[in-house]
């Protein structure tokens, strides 16, 4: 498998077939998170409104009034983990990140014990600042506070970014220094405010730490990502 050889020893036809696998599967989580939300109701009850329309009726409310919500693109992040568990993993979901961030408009963030927004940086030049930013990546290593920065993002950068039907792309073997229930209350969390947590994982196995033991519930799909066959599939139901 490419992703078996440094990533200095990858050829330009690695590099295409992956981005290929991945625009594919970046196309077809933008269609399934589209659909989702034409489905979703488009209106609700304007309560002042149906209030103020019933002064001409004696009080008495004949029809509610309703608002249309504003439709809007789903939006997606993707965080991944760049500690040094996932060294060897590194190159190949930073590819993955930047094609979602150039198809999907996606932000993109690195994390381990801390948490960098990287989006912005893909735009300033080519494969120098890809490179950079495997450098910068690289320079993490160390464990990795999983729970920590994913409650951070969403706190912080995320926080009036992402609701109902959008979608955060967890890159990460799983191995988490925070204490393991911490990762399931932040999944929780993100769940209740209508976020799908999808999380792409190195392993043809679901992580088996104790950190993703007890927050599977709160994750819509577990999806390998080993090998390009792995990378192009995608649940039909997230």
């Amino acid at each position: 498998l490419m992703q078996d050889r440094p990533f200095a020893e990858w050829l330009p036809e690695d590099f295409a077939r992956i981005d290929a696998a991945v625009v594919a599967f970046a196309r077809r989580l933008r269609r399934l998170l589209l659909r989702r939300r034409e489905r979703a109701p488009t209106g609700f009850v304007d309560l002042r409104a149906s209030l103020r329309a019933a002064r001409g009726t004696a009080g008495e409310i004949i029809r509610l009034a309703t608002k249309r919500r504003q439709r809007r693109e789903p939006r997606i992040a993707v965080m991944v983990d760049v500690s040094r568990s996932m060294e060897r993993h590194v190159p190949l979901f930073l590819r993955v990140a930047r094609v979602f961030d150039e198809r999907c408009d996606a932000r993109v963030f690195l994390f381990h014990t801390r948490l960098a927004c990287v989006g912005a940086m893909w735009h300033r030049s080519g494969r120098r600042m890809q490179e950079k930013i495997a450098a910068m990546s690289m320079g993490f290593g160390g464990g990795t506070r999983i729970a920590s920065t994913v409650d951070e993002a969403l706190s912080g950068p995320l926080r009036r970014l992402m609701g109902r039907h959008d979608v955060l792309l967890l890159c990460s073997d799983g191995f988490d220094a925070d204490p393991p229930q911490r990762l399931a209350e932040v999944l929780v969390q993100a769940k209740g405010r209508g976020i799908e947590i999808v999380w792409l994982h190195p392993t043809r196995e679901v992580p088996a730490s104790q950190a993703v033991r007890t927050a599977v519930d709160a994750v819509r799909a577990f999806i390998p990502v080993h090998d390009l066959e792995s990378l192009a599939r995608l649940p039909t139901k997230i």
